[in-house]
């Protein structure tokens, strides 16, 4: 009995499931797209948790004084040379890169890097212009941006006040410390009420805040409410 020969695919069976390989394709790279934010977010909370841990090991080693040194902006930027008049400009010239002040207490540098950092043009919340490509750790060896105002100021007791009649006080859980240095990476960067940050605040708890929600952390006034 002769062999039966195979038979060939039409075009339209092709066709077919060429249309049902892209189906599934569309239908499984969202749910591929959202496994790999997730990841990234875990792996972001964590490390400014980490970084946390190593701020609070330097102020108990420096009579509670926050870390003396700078971040990107700060380092490469005229950001402070009108905030407050500049009157902390000197101050910030002097500055190491905080990623060097912190080295002692954290055992890789990979744990400044945030995995979904692409990088940006513009400082978030400084506008000040900065080339932070093709990503901010690779640029400049850290994703995470400082309220280095805590250091300026000599700060040891996290207190803040809320604009308001009388003002309100705020303690260290809503005072920010490390932050993304952009809202597009967990977030968009298009309209800006959906970027999303994560926060190292005070009493070392990370945060996911809003981009509303960082600026009201850094509106909060920390040199009293008389001032």
């Amino acid at each position: 009995m002769p062999l039966s020969r195979s038979r060939a695919f039409t075009l339209t069976e092709i066709l077919v499931i060429v249309g049902i390989i892209s189906l599934l394709a569309a239908l499984s790279f969202p749910v591929f797209n959202h496994i790999r934010r997730r990841a990234h977010q875990a792996t972001c909370v964590s490390n400014l948790k980490q970084l946390g841990v190593a701020v609070s090991l330097y102020t108990q080693d420096h009579d509670g004084l926050f870390p003396r040194g700078g971040d990107p902006t700060d380092l490469n930027t005229d950001a402070w040379a009108s905030a407050a008049n500049g009157i902390y400009e000197w101050q910030v010239d002097e500055l190491p890169p905080l990623t060097f002040v912190l080295s002692p207490y954290i055992k890789a540098p990979k744990v400044w890097r945030c995995p979904a950092d692409l990088g940006f043009d513009i400082g978030d919340m400084s506008g000040q212009p900065l080339d932070a490509r093709p990503s901010s750790f690779e640029k400049f060896g850290m994703s995470y941006y400082y309220r280095t105002e805590l250091t300026l100021k000599r700060k040891k007791d996290l207190v803040g006040w809320e604009d308001g009649n009388p003002p309100l006080q705020r303690g260290p859980s809503e005072i920010n410390v490390l932050a993304d240095g952009h809202g597009s990476w967990h977030g968009q960067d298009e309209p800006w009420s959906q970027r999303r940050y994560n926060v190292l605040m005070g009493d070392g708890r990370v945060v996911n805040f809003s981009r509303a929600q960082l600026k009201s952390a850094w509106r909060l006034n920390l040199d009293g409410p008389e001032n």
